[in-house]
């Protein structure tokens, strides 16, 4: 048993050591146009358009994992069974600037508010995401706030569709 321990702990230590020694991740870069936010830390770089919401490219290691297709294109936010958007009013926010935190995290999100239309979700959505320093992935968030003087909820769950590169 006390070996075993002893290896165990062997192992530990040399991840911990290996960890330490390892050269420094990039930091997190955040570039801001008119049309996308682009999240990028030198493994992950994901582009978000500004006006839908829809994540309009994701690159790992450089290779494109998006691409067009019938329908909606790339990676997009749905209400399956619904033909409901978001509302027609919306911002596009950076809510952690990795310029203000060493390169630590960048986060965006595009905000709709509800505009009372029949083809509209009633309720107000946030989309969100969110990309670390040395992450290998991006992190992706939907808030529907639903206000009591807005209609009844119809449609299930939310989901992120996206549509992968063939290649």
């Amino acid at each position: 048993m006390r070996k075993c321990s002893l290896a165990a702990g062997s192992v530990f230590l040399a991840l911990i050591a290996a960890q330490t020694w390892a050269a420094p991740a990039p930091p997190v870069k955040l570039t801001d146009t008119s049309e996308t936010f682009t999240l990028n830390n030198g493994i992950v770089a994901a582009s978000v358009s500004k006006r839908s919401g829809d994540l309009v490219s994701l690159r790992y290691h450089g290779i494109e994992l998006l691409q067009a297709g019938n329908g909606r294109a790339f990676g997009y936010w749905s209400l399956p069974g619904t033909r409901l958007t978001f509302g027609s009013q919306h911002r596009a926010i950076v809510r952690e600037d990795p310029g203000s935190n060493g390169g630590a995290r960048g986060t965006v999100a595009v905000q709709f508010t509800y505009d009372g239309a029949a083809n509209t979700a009633a309720a107000d959505v946030e989309l969100v995401y969110s990309l670390a320093r040395g992450d290998s992935a991006i992190y992706l968030l939907g808030n529907f706030n639903h206000r009591p003087e807005y209609p009844l909820l119809t449609f299930g769950p939310g989901r992120f569709a996206a549509k992968l590169n063939s290649q």
